[in-house]
């Protein structure tokens, strides 16, 4: 299959050295490996609520200016996405490992702007949104690395998505260690968030290295896996070798017509907002005395074990759409009750227990939420278009969490937060609601789709028939 200009330049000669050097079956392998060991260090922006504290300790920063930071963040992670997925299927998993080295002048601005006591908020919502484009396209790169190298399993996805869940909890620990403390910089909160930044910087120079390398196998397969079959139907190759782009774009056409469409990302936006703006305004939702760091490392557990639990009975159960339907008609009921709980619970003088179980339901609905809709999305879709349809789809959790976020900090600074919860609650349930639709939807496309095949059928055979006068 042919490769775009973009993608011979970034392959360049190592993809020839490792095709004529090393074999496919091995390269694949590795590829696999390396791919999650990026995903294992992706998840800095779980972080957020760590940082934020310290941008309102040391540098003045309110709950609303942090909200429009992470929504500039989220923006990054989400809105950028349907660009960058379908850059992906069109110039390969090394396109977005590239793009995805932008996350490091984004930790460098951010350093440069909380060492100097910058509270400029428009600096620093520009340094996020660098942070969360380049998280998306490096972790985005790895997902679909994985899943173009074994397709057919459904733990290509869902182990790449448990790793970056286990990344926050990584993260997380090791931030706590003695090295990012500092008891000079604030009275409340000892983390050293400069020298965190400068940490992070090098080690996602160290990502991307990998990301770029572990990417090259998905390049090399369009020329080797395939091989065959252009030698076998060297017509028919080439036709499709010319008509490649064509194809992609009428099976993303097909896609944005589809019924199921827009009910799958109404379902993504009111269950993956609320869940957003829980871990990024963590830090005001928990006592003023709770230890945040332990909370999200509580978070980040739970949602690493939902993400390998959700892939075990996605196959166990059996890897279809009906199962990821009911699965995430479940994860909107615990959300939903989580929620529910805090709404209950808010004005107790002492809550840290409460605010531990909740926590606990957050992050195991956040990991199933973002188990579940991806291996819907390839289920419905194929992974042909995967990297374009996810994309798309992702844009949810940047708008959800963005509005939801901000509408938040509203209530928060006129101390109406209590009745927020209560309505986070009831939209959590709407989009467990909305999901239910697809089972019906997908079987009328699916009669459709046989008609629209037997009518072209129909077709191609009255074209074959002589005319008779």
């Amino acid at each position: 299959m042919t490769l775009s200009r973009v993608e011979r330049v970034l392959t360049g000669y190592v993809r020839g050295y490792l095709k004529d050097n090393i074999d496919n079956e091995k390269l694949r392998k590795v590829s696999f490996a390396m791919s999650l060991i990026t995903c294992l260090l992706d998840g800095s922006v779980s972080l957020f609520p760590l940082f934020a504290l310290s941008f309102t300790n040391n540098i003045g920063l309110t709950a609303f200016e942090n909200n429009l930071i992470a929504s500039s963040m989220m923006i990054g992670l989400y809105l950028t996405l349907p660009i960058l997925g379908y850059c992906g299927d069109a110039h390969g998993s090394v396109f977005l490992a590239i793009i995805g080295s932008l996350i490091i002048p984004g930790y460098w601005i951010a350093e440069y702007q909380f060492k100097n006591l910058n509270n400029n908020v428009l600096t620093m919502s520009f340094a996020f949104f660098l942070i969360g484009m380049g998280t998306s396209s490096s972790y985005f790169s790895s997902l679909l690395t994985c899943a173009k190298i074994y397709p057919n399993k459904s733990i290509s996805i869902s182990l790449p998505v448990a790793c970056y869940g286990v990344s926050a909890f990584l993260l997380s620990w090791i931030s706590s260690l003695s090295l990012f403390e500092n008891s000079s910089i604030s009275d409340e909160d000892s983390f050293d968030v400069s020298k965190f930044f400068k940490f992070l910087q090098w080690i996602y120079l160290i990502v991307t290295i990998i990301n770029w390398m572990s990417s090259f196998v998905v390049t090399i397969e369009k020329e080797i896996i395939f091989a065959k079959l252009i030698e076998e139907e060297e017509n028919d190759a080439i036709n499709d070798n010319v008509n490649i782009n064509g194809e992609h774009k009428l099976k993303f056409k097909k896609f944005l017509k589809s019924y199921s469409m827009p009910i799958v990302l109404i379902s993504l936006l009111f269950l993956s907002g609320p869940l957003e703006l829980f871990i990024a305004n963590l830090s005001t939702i928990s006592n003023p005395g709770s230890e945040l760091t332990e909370l999200v490392s509580i978070f980040s557990i739970s949602s690493t074990i939902a993400r390998f639990l959700i892939g075990f009975l996605n196959d166990f159960i059996g890897n279809s759409i009906i199962t990821s339907i009911r699965l995430i008609l479940i994860t909107s009921i615990i959300t939903s009750f989580g929620y529910y709980l805090l709404f209950k619970g808010y004005n107790d003088d002492d809550k840290t227990g409460l605010i531990t179980i909740i926590t606990i339901l957050m992050g195991s609905s956040y990991g199933s939420v973002f188990t579940l809709f991806p291996t819907l999305v390839s289920n419905i879709w194929g992974v042909e278009i995967f990297g374009s349809a996810w994309g798309l789809f992702l844009c949810a959790p940047a708008i959800g969490g963005g509005i939801l976020g901000i509408i938040y900090a509203i209530m928060y600074e006129r101390g109406l937060q209590r009745y927020g919860f209560l309505i986070l609650s009831l939209i959590t349930l709407l989009g467990g609601g909305a999901i239910i639709i697809i089972k019906r939807l997908n079987k009328i496309e699916s009669i459709e789709s046989i008609d629209e095949s037997a009518n072209t059928e129909d077709i191609e055979d009255n074209e074959r028939r002589p005319l008779l006068l």
